[in-house]
């Protein structure tokens, strides 16, 4: 379970990493109207590289509790992510709204919440590390 946990962070980070460069990416490639896509696009970029590191962690059974922290923020981006990002982006394709919520969204879902049960569930195999 340890090592699903990993993969799902990894997966979802860098999902969230090549759809965040295309946001900014789309915003910015004429001229830079607001600064706030910007900081929205950089943070959840940061957020992603977290992510990737606990699930990197996780992969080697070190350091539980940034696992666990890098899972719990995994949740809350992928909450912010089916709030914000989904419904009303516009780089988004333009799919009929029943495509989103019943496919989109059921398919999400599982990346989130996953690896948070998976750590939670599985703290024996992780190795305690003695300095």
């Amino acid at each position: 379970m340890r090592k699903a946990a990993g993969i799902l962070m990894i997966i979802y980070s860098v999902i969230t990493i090549v759809f965040m460069v295309g946001f900014l990416i789309y915003f910015f490639g004429g001229s830079a109207p607001d600064s706030s896509p910007l900081v929205m696009g950089l943070a959840a970029i940061i957020a992603a590289v977290f992510i990737i590191r606990g699930g990197v962690f996780c992969l080697k059974s070190r350091y539980w509790g940034l696992c666990l922290a890098s899972s719990i923020v995994l949740l809350v981006f992928m909450i912010l992510d089916l709030l914000i990002f989904v419904p009303f982006n516009a780089a988004w394709p333009k799919l009929p709204i029943w495509v989103v919520f019943f496919v989109v969204v059921p398919l999400s879902l599982p990346l989130g919440i996953l690896p948070q049960i998976f750590v939670c569930l599985r703290r024996s195999e992780w190795q305690e590390i003695s300095t």
